[in-house]
């Protein structure tokens, strides 16, 4: 039998509860995670409802950029901060 070493993949998607949630000057919303990781919409969407204490999903999407699934199941862009 043929074994295939398991090669290291960055991670798919991100589950983690908020931390924090607060808003740029221009109204793009800026997310903490529990896990320390902080996002930022690259737009300003308005239908991206988030709060402290929800759980999020932040999920690779195409040509580099990622997701962050809300618990309502709606998508907006984000780009990692830090």
């Amino acid at each position: 039998a043929e074994e295939k070493a398991e090669q290291p993949q960055e991670t798919e998607s991100v589950t983690s509860p908020i931390k924090s949630v607060s808003k740029r000057m221009l109204g793009e919303l800026v997310v903490e995670l529990e896990n320390g990781q902080v996002w930022t919409q690259v737009t300003v969407d308005q239908r991206a409802r988030v709060a402290a204490g929800d759980t999020v999903t932040i999920k690779k999407a195409a040509l580099g950029s990622h997701l962050l699934v809300t618990q309502g199941r709606y998508a907006t862009r984000v780009r990692r901060v830090k």
